[in-house]
């Protein structure tokens, strides 16, 4: 029996660019021993993932603007199709523990679908049987009574898999005067669970359960978070305060047992009051430094006085809007204020009735050819260039909504009501496919969607110095996007061991292909045209060199935060060599790719709480990744 399965830890959700994927899919069926739970919630991802349709085997699909780093994965099989494996629990004084009883988490795909399995862990050892043609990601462990970290990377051999978690150690974070250095009191840390504000200084709104620590004095122990629906959240991004100091941010994985060390400066507050209409529930209080577009906060606009705390002094601007704030959205009142040390600056926003907007009627027909074999798919109709769109004026239409029509098979006539008028990138997930429609200022009841055929097409990607096939590659692709459009959904062939080929599902037209792999040179964004009788294609790619970065302090390793990530700098000494990409290797470590071979410079940003780290070369040789493990002084 056959099986490809991908192993990957699964990571806690955030932002990366854009995104969160949701869940669904028909039953595959329950694995015989394993307990099977079919569930909504998004797989944790920094990327927002597309609608749940799918179409014969497509692949899973994600909205983005950039493609996201691929996991690592690796075929397995047990005997008789079993799949089977090892589990070694280390603890925090580096002890291995290989024969503990337990359970695994795994998360198993198919397509856009996942469920729940539960395999028991006896003396070390596991087995269980999924179904034909999945996928499985490691979600959670827990081993002799303790929940423990599954890292993303695991090693294959003879079909075993070996697994190596490790159990937390305790976990302290010294919160101090950046100035004096002396521990502070009353620290709160504040968790973010909203992929929205993430990257915001300040958590704005936030709920009881993400708390974390509530008015102890430093150093404070950092526990890990209560179980989520389906998996621990192992890394996490932190608010820390303490009375009369702005909020300070950090990213925290409990798996490690270091200090972590923040350094906070003094601040101030607003005393914020909202007057006048009271708003429409999407309607949000936004606070930004002049001239900056991204917040540093966000929370709901609510009537009446808010006081907010832990701003670092300086000019800003504070508005209430509505819709998106990386879309053009819609300014209702607005109003500068002065934030200085120790004080609460009064600001006060009378927000004024928003006029009705203009509405056009907006109808049409789409046509999908009978061959696609679907009934679970939808078209999203968004509005773009249009400043003051909200959330609330886009619309989405499922096929079963649609009206068939009878004179055509594969012909189906819709109608959106009245819309905004202007102009809608139409997005079809399920497909991959987007067209951008003009309603015109009168508004049109003749738009036409035309989906092209399917064909089922292959990618050969090729080492141009052997010939030989590349396995291991992340091969993206999308159809042809319209004029004006740059971002949007995002397909991913599936590896096929038999014919050594990336295969997809896509419709016929203009399709771009890019490949992506650490040790190979990417090739981004190539044009091809696909149809019945061209489906197979061929991409070579020329092998990388670099360096692959992980920290290290007193035997435990330091992970890396984005701050760090994307510091790291490598110069050329005597040549003409420079960076390429970079990019995160597993869970702890960094790797960077050059131009060409030679020896380089390497400069490393300081890590929060420890000694600043001297630069160094390095040689690379040609196709070489080296191997450099960095060792880091605490303060």
């Amino acid at each position: 029996m056959n099986r490809s399965i991908g192993l990957c830890c699964v990571a806690a959700i955030g932002v990366a660019i854009a995104c969160l994927l949701m869940l669904g899919g028909d039953d595959a069926g329950a694995t015989p021993g394993i307990e099977d739970v079919w569930f909504e919630d998004s797989a944790p991802e920094t990327v927002e993932r597309a609608d749940t349709e799918s179409v014969d085997d497509a692949a899973s699909r994600e909205r983005v603007e950039t493609p996201p780093q691929p996991q690592s994965t690796a075929p397995v099989g047990g005997p008789e199709g079993r799949v089977s494996g090892t589990i070694v629990v280390v603890d925090a004084e580096g002890v291995e523990h290989p024969e503990e009883d337990g359970e695994i988490k795994f998360v198993l795909w198919t397509a856009n679908s996942g469920s729940q399995a539960k395999v028991v862990v006896r003396g070390g050892r596991f087995s269980f049987d999924p179904d034909e043609d999945v996928r499985i990601e490691v979600s959670d462990a827990t081993l002799g009574g303790r929940r423990a970290y599954v890292p993303g990377e695991h090693e294959v051999t003879d079909g075993v898999i070996r697994i190596r978690a490790v159990w937390p150690g305790r976990k302290l974070l010294r919160v101090v005067d950046a100035d004096s250095g002396v521990d502070l009191d009353g620290v709160v840390a504040i968790a973010s669970t909203d992929w929205k504000t993430d990257d915001c200084e300040h958590p704005g709104h936030w709920k009881d359960a993400d708390l974390r620590i509530e008015g102890e004095r430093s150093p404070c122990e950092l526990k890990l978070p209560a179980e989520q629906k389906h998996w621990v959240r192992w890394e996490e991004t932190l608010w820390v305060r303490s009375p009369g100091y702005a909020w300070g941010r950090l990213k925290v994985n409990y798996a490690s047992a270091l200090e972590r060390r923040v350094e906070l400066r003094r601040g101030g507050g607003l005393a914020v009051q909202v007057t006048g209409e009271k708003p429409k529930s999407d309607t949000v209080l936004r606070l930004r430094r002049v001239h900056v577009k991204q917040p540093i906060l966000e929370m709901p606009l609510k009537m009446g006085e808010r006081l907010i705390e832990g701003l670092a002094p300086g000019p800003y601007l504070l508005s209430a809007e509505q819709g998106n704030w990386w879309k053009s959205p819609l300014e209702l009142v607005r109003q500068t204020v002065e934030v200085t040390i120790g004080a609460r600056a009064p600001a006060v926003l009378q927000v004024l009735p928003r006029p009705d907007k203009a509405t056009v009627p907006f109808a049409g027909a789409l046509f999908l050819p009978p061959a696609w074999k679907t009934s679970r798919l939808s078209l999203r109709f968004e509005p773009i260039g249009r400043p003051g769109v909200t959330d609330g004026d886009e619309h989405r239409l499922d096929l079963s909504s649609m009206e068939p029509d009878p004179a055509k098979d594969g012909l189906y006539r819709w109608d959106l009501g009245d819309v905004v008028p202007g102009k809608y990138e139409v997005v079809c997930y399920a497909i991959d496919m987007q067209w951008v429609i003009d309603t015109g200022p009168a508004g049109r009841r003749d738009a036409e969607i035309v989906i092209g055929e399917p064909v089922d097409a292959a990618v050969r990607v090729i080492d141009d110095a052997t010939g030989a096939a590349v396995e291991g590659a992340t091969v993206h692709w999308n159809c042809e996007r319209p004029q004006g459009v740059s971002g949007g959904s995002l397909g991913t062939a599936k590896w096929n061991k038999d014919t050594q080929r990336y295969e997809f599902r896509v419709a016929a037209g203009g399709v771009r292909i890019a490949v992506w792999s650490r040790e190979y040179r990417t090739i981004g964004d190539t044009l091809f045209q696909v149809d019945p009788h061209q489906r197979e294609f061929e991409i070579r790619v020329a092998r990388n060199c670099g360096i692959i970065l992980s920290l290290w302090n007193g035997g435990a390793v330091v992970p890396w935060d984005d701050k760090m990530r994307w510091g790291v700098d490598l110069s050329a000494i005597g040549g003409k060599g420079s960076e390429r990409g970079s990019g995160g290797v597993g869970d702890h470590g960094q790797y960077v790719t050059v131009s060409e071979p030679g020896v380089y410079r390497v400069k490393i940003p300081t890590p929060a709480g420890f000694e600043p780290i001297e630069p160094f070369e390095v040689e690379i040789g040609a196709g070489e990744f080296v191997e450099k493990r960095v060792e880091l002084r605490s303060k």
